[in-house]
């Protein structure tokens, strides 16, 4: 399996290419309430949310399969996958917390829904990622 970094800006840059992935593909819908939910007999699409892409894309789930950060065997992976969804609302102290890292923003960052804008989403992705790294983070 493959590891995920614990930087919050390097997760988050491989989360949003993961994301943007899976908008491309026929195989998934994005639904930022679900996880990874399989896909059923019947043309249903994989549902998936930003730490769901990262399951489907870089940890490779098979898009047939329901997972949660909980149903891996590596706890280092389940709180990279709470961290992940934690960034995705902006949320640096508890991703912090999960990554075992020092919040050197020291900050909270507004971010659009997903589902109000997927464009502005991604936008605001990109500006906590400079915000992360600029914090040395």
């Amino acid at each position: 399996m493959k590891k995920l970094p614990k930087t919050p800006s390097k997760l988050l840059r491989i989360a949003l290419t993961d994301l943007m992935a899976v908008e491309k593909s026929k195989k998934y819908r994005i639904d930022m309430g679900m996880w990874h939910h399989g896909a059923v007999e019947g043309g249903q699409k994989c549902e998936v949310c930003m730490a769901g892409a990262v399951m489907a894309k870089t940890l490779k789930v098979p898009d047939d399969e329901w997972r949660d950060p909980g149903d891996f065997n590596s706890s280092d992976i389940t709180k990279k996958l709470f961290a992940i969804n934690l960034l995705r609302v902006g949320n640096i102290s508890e991703a912090c917390y999960f990554l075992g890292v020092k919040n050197k923003a020291n900050m909270q960052v507004p971010v659009i829904s997903y589902d109000d804008s997927p464009k502005e989403f991604k936008k605001d992705m990109r500006k906590l990622i400079k915000t992360l790294e600029k914090a040395g983070m």
